[in-house]
């Protein structure tokens, strides 16, 4: 059942790039319903158990009934919205657009324009190569959080898992936008080519462009503290050094088993690093020459992405056939 609940639901994906389903407003006015009055911990157990054990009673309702096609339509449902938001295809495409003609700023612009995307500080992105490490760290989380984390969570506990890990990722973004943290820093970090003629724009300062001018992002944010919320930290753990392993089955199988290996070695490692360093080993991602121009940086950067792409998209199937696998053992 779960198997071919995938299946379906990864198939819609698919076809549509999103799905209708994932809809957020029930969330927030049910987390301001719950914060007027819990706090603390009993406040985040009634955030995450009450839909989850909602789900749960739907599933045992449901079991059954119309020879089992109840069941699936409501695995296929939960599934849907558990996915991870937005269509990251088509928002790839339009950030390799903008990167692949030297328009910097607007490639960092629309990285910054992700709700709740935690940024780095101003300074922190002053170089072309450093805004695509940012974009290449985000492409390989947003793979992840999209759909690998659903799906072992979905595999292991069923609708209810998949659901409890979306309303977690939910509560750190919304959480994230109580503290203040920015979407998008206005004050951005003046991108400067690294050698050659580039766009206008490219060199312009941040301060004359407006951020909010971006309405659809390009990479759907990697959180760039996840390290913030320690429950989606180790709800993340294993799924992660996981995929980090499937990398290994479908890249450079030596060299990202010993980044693998390492990253084990450091349980507190953020979620994004740790699949970075074991997706950039099973590519075998260089360090790019210090001499190297702005058309050379473009053109590896464009590369590096289609391949971080195209690996997520390998991985993926080894999952499916593991999960297909163990359907057919239990």
């Amino acid at each position: 059942m779960e198997f071919l609940a995938i299946l379906v639901a990864l198939g819609i994906v698919q076809l549509r790039g999103s799905t209708p389903l994932q809809h957020d407003r029930w969330y927030a006015g049910y987390r301001r319903w719950v914060a007027a009055r819990l706090h603390g911990i009993p406040r985040q157990a009634v955030l995450i158990l009450v839909p989850v054990i909602a789900v749960v009673l739907l599933q045992r309702a449901a079991s059954g009934r119309l020879f089992g096609l109840a069941e699936l339509a409501l695995f296929v449902l939960v599934l849907l919205y558990a996915l991870g938001r937005g269509n990251l295809a088509a928002a790839l495409t339009d950030y390799l657009q903008r990167w692949s003609r030297g328009d910097f700023q607007a490639a960092f612009r629309q990285l910054s324009t992700e709700a709740a995307g935690g940024l780095p500080e101003p300074d922190a992105v002053v170089h072309p190569q450093a805004l695509h490490e940012l974009a290449r760290r985000r492409l390989y989380y947003r793979h992840f959080e999209r759909l690998f984390a659903v799906l072992f969570w979905f595999v292991v506990l069923g609708p209810a898992g998949a659901l409890a890990y979306r309303i977690v990722v939910l509560e750190r973004e919304a959480s994230r936008g109580e503290s203040g943290m920015p979407a998008g820093a206005a004050s951005a970090a003046v991108v400067e080519p690294l050698g050659g003629a580039v766009d206008d724009v490219a060199a312009a300062a941040v301060d004359d462009v407006e951020v909010g001018a971006v309405a659809e992002p390009a990479l759907e944010a990697v959180p760039a503290a996840v390290e913030e919320s320690a429950l989606l930290r180790w709800i993340e753990w294993l799924p992660a050094r996981l995929a980090g392993i499937s990398f290994a089955l479908v890249g450079d199988f030596d060299a990202c088993l010993y980044a693998w290996q390492r990253v084990m070695a450091e349980a507190r490692l953020a979620t994004a690093e740790a699949l970075e360093r074991c997706g950039n080993a099973a590519l075998t991602f260089a360090a790019p020459a210090v001499e190297a121009t702005t058309d050379t940086l473009i053109a590896r950067g464009s590369r590096e992405l289609q391949a971080i792409e195209n690996l997520n998209s390998r991985a993926l199937l080894v999952w499916l056939a593991i999960i297909a696998a163990l359907a057919m053992i239990f």
